[in-house]
């Protein structure tokens, strides 16, 4: 897919439901932001590859076919370079 201005094709990653119990404290009732791997940038995005692992905002995207979802670039919180490809 060719992306225009400062959007990304990200896929995202699969949530696992984690609980520790019965009794939730105030971190766990926040929302963590979703990571999802890059599948395609488009030309005016620099900081970005194909296969990097980012993080980002959770009603940022718009889904698109094959549940891939496209973000603009200032929805991405960052990399994580421990899982980049």
């Amino acid at each position: 897919m060719r992306l225009f201005h400062n959007l990304v094709l990200l896929k995202p990653e699969a949530v696992q439901d984690k609980k520790d119990g019965i009794f939730l404290t105030g971190n766990s009732l926040r929302e963590l932001p979703p990571y999802g791997e890059v599948l395609a940038v488009a030309p005016s995005v620099i900081d970005l590859k194909v296969g990097d692992r980012v993080s980002y905002a959770v009603y940022a995207g718009v889904d698109v076919e094959d549940d891939n979802v496209i973000v603009p670039f200032d929805s991405i919180f960052g990399v994580d370079d421990a899982k980049t490809h």
